[in-house]
């Protein structure tokens, strides 16, 4: 590089510490750009390695203490077709909600943090702020209800379910979904007017999400720019990992190129499945800006809410019949190799394990974040190059949250400059 000076700016407001990092010449323009994450490696693939596979979904859930029901989720799936495990349908429907939940835990998060970038209104943004955070506690008091606690599932199994709630509990649950929808589209209208000044920045690449009739996040077709299919079984190998001597985290790419996933390549790969009205209506409205601009998947996040609470509220009267239950089908085999592809809120999520003698003896993970890292990088290198520091510092940092990255169980708050050689 024919820079001489870094500059490095810490993400605030993002799960983890990610930092971006701006190489400049003498008179401060960017030459180049680099993003990295900076959180200690997990290693959660090795832990689980020589585990009973009954006692991984509950191990891989600490990989995030925000995505915890997607890990779950994923790595119940993989681990039942390895072992050739059949489950009944209602207990599919059961993961579904576990994981719209889950999506709809997160975006509420984001929108959160998301705020400032978008409103200058100060009583205006404390209005929204408190009404994002009472509506989250509501929906995380309805995950704990059904799963055992908000954060790791506890009931959801490797076979099915340890407990299911009786059927009044359910009931009483489903009214509060339906309120909860009613409320959440008055909410809908603000938040979407509080982000017409969002900024509009290009994204850069293909992007990828699970097509479903009916927006399913626990099954699905891989499909490239809403058009393109790919078998489930071809998936990882496309995706390709690449390890970076400046991130602790790996960047994949899609055929070589950098890819995007998230809520917004989920309105647009299913657009023509969608349940709610309201997000129908606002999805035809910004088809053109959701499909170019990465600043507008924090706007598909607060779509995708209110058709998540509307499929919720679909999906609960089907699990009536198996309420109160305890339900965990055997295995078929006692070996073999599984693979499964969920919607984690962020995007899609990778599961694989080869098991022997009912152990976990593989494990491979491919997580939303390290899918996006290379389109992160790419969007803010065009963004940035030939600029100054202080002209794309702010679009920069709102740019990199729009994609939601999940690095770490933390939020780190800092801003860092220094200089060094390069």
């Amino acid at each position: 590089m024919d820079s001489v000076r870094l500059r490095a700016l810490e993400i605030p407001r993002v799960e983890g510490h990610l930092e971006v990092e701006l190489f400049t010449d003498e008179k401060g323009v960017v030459k180049d750009v680099r993003v990295a994450a900076l959180e200690g490696i997990r290693l959660i693939e090795k832990v689980v390695t020589g585990l009973k596979y009954r006692y991984v979904p509950s191990v891989t859930s600490r990989i995030c203490g925000i995505c915890g029901y997607a890990h779950t989720v994923c790595s119940v799936l993989a681990i039942e077709r390895a072992l050739g495990i059949e489950v009944r349908e209602e207990v599919k429907i059961l993961r579904d909600v576990a994981l719209r939940l889950n999506h709809i835990d997160s975006h509420l998060i984001h929108i959160a943090m998301m705020l400032p970038d978008v409103i200058q209104d100060v009583a205006k943004y404390r209005e929204l702020l408190r009404d994002v955070i009472i509506l989250r506690s509501e929906v995380a008091t309805v995950a704990e209800t059904l799963f055992g606690n908000r954060v790791h599932p506890v009931t959801l199994a490797v076979g099915g379910a340890y407990h299911i709630p009786r059927r009044s509990v359910l009931e009483n649950l489903l009214k509060k979904v339906r309120d909860l929808c009613r409320r959440y589209e008055e909410l809908l209208r603000k938040l979407l007017d509080a982000m017409r000044g969002i900024p509009k920045v290009s994204r850069y690449g293909k992007f990828m999400a699970l097509k479903s009739h009916r927006y399913s996040v626990v099954e699905g077709i891989p499909t490239v720019n809403a058009s393109e299919e790919i078998d489930v079984s071809k998936v990882r190998l496309i995706l390709r990992e690449e390890a970076r001597d400046y991130s602790t985290a790996k960047f994949c790419f899609l055929d070589g190129e950098p890819c995007s996933v998230g809520a917004f390549a989920r309105l647009l790969t299913n657009e023509r499945n969608l349940l709610c009205e309201p997000a129908k209506k606002e999805v035809m409205n910004l088809r053109r800006d959701l499909k170019d601009y990465i600043t507008m998947n924090l706007v598909a996040q607060v779509i995708e809410v209110i058709e998540h609470l509307n499929r919720v509220a679909q999906e609960l009267p089907q699990i009536m019949d198996i309420a109160g239950r305890s339900i965990i089908e055997q295995p078929k085999r006692d070996e073999g190799v599984g693979f499964a592809v969920v919607e984690a809120p962020r995007g899609i999520l990778l599961h694989e394990y080869t098991v022997r003698n009912q152990v976990v003896s593989r494990c491979n993970v491919i997580t939303p974040t390290v899918i996006n890292l290379g389109s992160i990088e790419r969007t803010v290198k065009e963004l940035a190059t030939g600029k100054s520091v202080e002209e794309i510092k702010k679009t920069v940092l709102t740019t990199v949250r729009s994609y939601d990255p999940c690095v770490s169980c933390a939020v780190h708050v800092t801003t860092l400059s220094r200089a060094r050689s390069h």
